[in-house]
């Protein structure tokens, strides 16, 4: 599948989610993804930049996780399944920024 296919077939399911976002009145939390070599997949390099677009321009959350992890090869048990160690790495990433922002909407009380 051409990287414009790729693009387009994701966006149209992006504007399906966006539509029941919209419905059920949600605020959807988004995260990018990363592998055992960075965004050497160029179709995951596409996907990111198109779900960082579509967060930008609706004003949802999104934590840019492909531009903040940097992973050694022990992170992983396959180019996809994160070991303890790299999870634990995403999770030190993810965690404080997804308080915060809970914090910030009042979602703990």
């Amino acid at each position: 599948q051409t990287s414009k296919n790729l693009v387009k077939k994701f966006n149209l399911k992006l504007k399906k989610l966006n539509d029941k976002i919209k419905k059920y009145n949600f605020k959807p939390i988004f995260i990018t993804q990363a592998m055992f070599n960075g965004l050497e997949d160029k179709r995951l390099f596409l996907i990111n930049n198109e779900l960082k677009k579509f967060a930008l321009e609706n004003d949802y959350f999104l934590i840019p996780l492909d531009e903040m992890i940097v992973f050694d090869k022990n992170d992983f048990f396959d180019p996809i399944h994160t070991t303890p160690e790299g999870s634990k790495k995403i999770a030190d990433i993810i965690f404080p920024k997804l308080y915060n922002y809970l914090s910030s909407k009042n979602a703990f009380n």
